[in-house]
């Protein structure tokens, strides 16, 4: 790629929210003339979606969809149709409109005549593209509208989708081609001909909700900013994270309070708690500090949380919509003390993610959304020789051989620690593992660092006692050569932290222990194992599954803010992947890293 190529792809991405040009292509089927006939691959499940699948779909996909718009499309009446791969990921969607759809490059609603239909947001994951999953729910739509008496689907494709409409052209008639030039990403100017009806957008079609005035609330926010009213907080605390069932143990007064007494210096709690009258509704655990963005000191409100905290959230248990706008008008009444709310870490289904953002979006804040890593999970159905089989033949030929040489060198067995007069010992032991290989070297430890040691000491504590820790190990000949800092909660396992004896490496101890572990898991009756991190290639042999993950950034509209927003969602964005995206990340470092050592110093 040469480099006016590249300057000509910077220029094109950093003129897009002036001025953006294209065409929509749409065409139709006629549904009383059946598509050609087609069956899933063996172990697929090809049927309708409800709400209950509301989590499958924002995950099937990337990029995940907000689960807010999912949600408006099933309130709207639109029908949803999917297919899903043996190991319950979502392989194909398709949605259906029956009555109005809005057409986002055209910023025009579509409106469906008697007996017509429209077919939008069609996703096939990568990995089962030409295995007839498509085909199979397209014909699952073709019957179900026609058993309701539609008897004409709409499609349309945009004009840089090649392959689309090469596809599209196979099974259905062209009815016309429409330009269209928007201008300032508000003003669209539409030309062509085209037989479809199309009217201005009237708000809806699986956008996020428009404002509305909504009634007074009785709730109140009181703020936590003093260490001891935390402390103090526990049992109304866990109280709502019961009641809101969240899922994790990343958000439990255990885990809060254990990150707090080890990376709490240097920042303010700013803990704002909702109540409807004594009873605490949601939790917005927050915390205040200074950060440098791009070389520009900000004052940052953000989740209570670093690179150890591996999934975040607000806590709500009821009246949601009610305690997210008691939250946020908290957050406005203090806004002059923060430049920039961040909260990280919210997966793909979070409420938060979309509540937050239309809220600030309502009062014209600067707002962007990062994707971060998706972090692999398995659910565990069936049974283990079921699943181990489904597994790639390399990889259950590599475990079964590395077994085999470790075997030779005397037993195998695995030792788990949850507690007790042996728990600091083993956790020591654990430590010392995890940093032997590569992380140690790195500086990437936990042992490397003080405050994460005792982060992850406190925290073993306090989950003993609670029932939830597992630290598990890979022994040959008595010896500890692998190791596992585990969680169970709510009968899922947490794989938060793992390392290995770089001595043993050949072997490849860690996935041995894996290789038990998930055994023990399916007879034990866990229903799922989160790897958490990012994905690697050791998880993927596991599972292909994953949880998607965000950031999402509120900043306020001021001058110091401005450039950092654009940077970060209008610069960045343009050039990634080039030297200039290198380039200018190293730069910002080199200028940051100074002020923020002198801000240590003080």
């Amino acid at each position: 790629m040469d480099k006016h190529h590249l300057l000509r792809r910077l220029l094109r991405r950093l003129a897009a929210p002036v001025i953006r040009v294209g065409s929509v292509t749409f065409f139709e089927r006629d549904l009383t003339v059946p598509v050609p006939r087609a069956e899933a691959p063996a172990g697929f499940e090809v049927r309708r979606a409800t709400p209950l699948d509301l989590e499958l779909l924002c995950e099937g996909r990337r990029p995940a969809r907000p689960a807010e718009v999912m949600r408006a499309r099933f309130r709207d009446g639109d029908l949803c149709f999917l297919a899903i791969d043996p190991s319950g990921r979502v392989a194909q969607s398709t949605w259906v409109a029956l009555e109005r759809a809005y057409i986002p490059e055209l910023d025009m609603d579509l409106t469906l005549g008697p007996g017509e239909a429209y077919a939008y947001d069609s996703y096939t994951r990568s990995d089962v593209r030409g295995r007839s999953v498509f085909a199979a729910v397209r014909q699952l739509v073709c019957d179900g509208l026609l058993d309701q008496g539609r008897k004409r689907l709409r499609t349309y494709v945009a004009g840089d989708n090649a392959k689309g409409l090469v596809g599209a052209a196979h099974w259905q008639d062209t009815t016309g081609r429409l330009r269209y030039a928007r201008l300032f990403g508000v003003k669209t100017v539409v030309w062509g001909g085209c037989a479809v009806s199309l009217t201005a957008h009237a708000g809806g079609g699986g956008a996020l909700p428009a404002s509305r005035k909504r009634p007074a609330s009785d709730l109140r926010v009181d703020t936590i900013t003093d260490t001891e009213a935390f402390l103090a907080l526990e049992p109304v605390w866990d109280d709502l994270v019961e009641r809101a069932r969240i899922p994790h143990p990343f958000l439990t007064h255990a885990w809060v309070r254990s990150f707090w007494e080890a990376f709490g210096k240097g920042k303010e709690l700013r803990i704002l708690a909702a109540f409807s009258g004594q009873t605490c509704i949601g939790l917005a655990p927050l915390m205040m500090r200074r950060a440098w963005k791009y070389a520009m000191p900000l004052r940052q409100l953000e989740l209570i949380g670093n690179k150890h905290t591996p999934r975040s959230d607000f806590i709500i248990a009821s009246r949601h919509e009610e305690a997210y706008r008691a939250i946020w008008g908290e957050l406005e009444r203090q806004g002059a003390d923060w430049d920039v709310v961040v909260l990280p870490e919210l997966v793909a289904a979070s409420q938060t993610l979309e509540e937050m953002n239309q809220l600030a979006k309502e009062r014209s804040l600067l707002t962007g959304v990062w994707t971060s890593s998706a972090s692999p999970r398995l659910r565990l159905r069936g049974s283990w020789e079921s699943y181990f089989q489904s597994r790639a033949a390399k990889h259950r030929s590599n475990l079964r051989n590395r077994l085999g040489r470790l075997q030779r060198l005397g037993p195998v067995e695995t030792e788990e620690i949850t507690g007790g007069d042996q728990l600091a010992r083993a956790l020591d032991e654990g430590l010392r593992i995890e940093a032997a290989a590569w992380k140690g070297k790195n500086g990437t430890a936990i042992a490397s660092r003080p405050e994460s040691r005792l982060f992850y000491e406190r925290f073993a504590e306090r989950a003993a006692q609670r029932g939830w820790l597992r630290l598990q190990f890979l022994k040959v000949s008595g010896k500890r050569i692998a190791f596992n800092y585990c969680l169970r909660f709510r009968n899922t396992l947490y794989i938060l932290k793992q390392g290995y004896d770089p001595e043993y490496a050949p072997y490849s101890p860690f996935n041995l222990l894996c290789f038990y572990l998930l055994q023990d898991a399916f007879r034990s009756g866990v229903s799922a194992v989160d790897f958490l991190g990012c994905e690697e290639p050791w998880k993927r042999s596991w599972t292909e599954e994953s949880h998607g993950h965000s950031w999402l950034y509120l900043f306020q509209d001021r001058w110091r803010t401005r450039p950092v927003h654009f940077t970060k969602f209008r610069v960045l964005p343009a050039v990634r992947g080039t030297g200039f995206h290198l380039a200018l990340r190293a730069a910002s470092e080199a200028l940051s890293a100074p002020l923020r050592l002198a801000q240590r110093s003080r």
